[in-house]
């Protein structure tokens, strides 16, 4: 049994878990899904620890202070780590995947938005984000290295956007029978267009248009 089905295993049956792995693991979970919801900023190191069936000085003694909590968290890429043992060809592809990401919650891409908001730099985090550097590795392949960088930092944010507040604004749009699969298909030709279509130049902005 791995340490990952250990903990869900003592999540279903109410217990505490045990060992160090173990309870890090349930310490980790924790903070995924508290993070996730209110941010970092907004959550005690004691309800995290309430939250894991741990002691709090388990926290302390096993993972560190809150940043360090956070770090954790980011580093075990929770909702979005199954991207890391698929094989793109295609920077869209990627990005309709992470837009159509519900099961598990991406709570990874929810946590950096919280953090961002609460004031955190993801640099000086030190966390790797593999999803953004595969994206702007594929684009490299036929764009300008800044070029790729930047359309893989807008995409990024677009996704982000979309997990935070995509489905407010289509209730507030009156969307509510568009389900993912229907949203992916809908936006993966404006994802690809976006991504494939050539560089602009300074030169193509007129003056006072800016």
């Amino acid at each position: 049994m791995t340490v990952d089905e250990a903990v869900a295993a003592g999540e279903a049956e109410g217990r505490r878990p045990h060992g160090r792995d173990e309870c890090v693991r349930a310490i980790v979970r924790a903070a995924s899904v508290l993070f996730a919801d209110r941010g970092p900023a907004a959550v005690s190191l004691r309800e995290v620890a309430a939250a894991a069936k741990v002691n709090l000085g388990l926290i302390h003694r096993h993972v560190g202070s809150k940043h360090d909590l956070l770090v954790a968290v980011l580093r075990s890429r929770p909702g979005v780590g199954q991207l890391d043992v698929a094989t793109y060809e295609d920077a869209a592809e990627l990005v309709a995947d992470l837009v159509g990401l519900r099961e598990p919650r991406p709570l990874q891409l929810l946590v950096i938005v919280r953090a961002l908001l609460d004031g955190y730099d993801l640099v000086e985090l030190g966390v790797e984000l593999p999803f953004l550097r595969r994206g702007a590795d594929l684009l490299a392949e036929r764009l300008d290295p800044e070029d790729a960088v930047a359309r893989a930092a807008l995409a990024a944010a677009m996704v982000l956007g979309w997990h935070t507040a995509g489905e407010a604004y289509l209730r507030v749009l009156g969307g509510t029978q568009v389900t993912v699969a229907d949203l992916v298909d809908s936006v993966r030709p404006a994802i690809a267009a976006m991504l494939a279509a050539p560089a602009g130049t300074r030169s193509d902005v007129l003056p006072g248009k800016l």
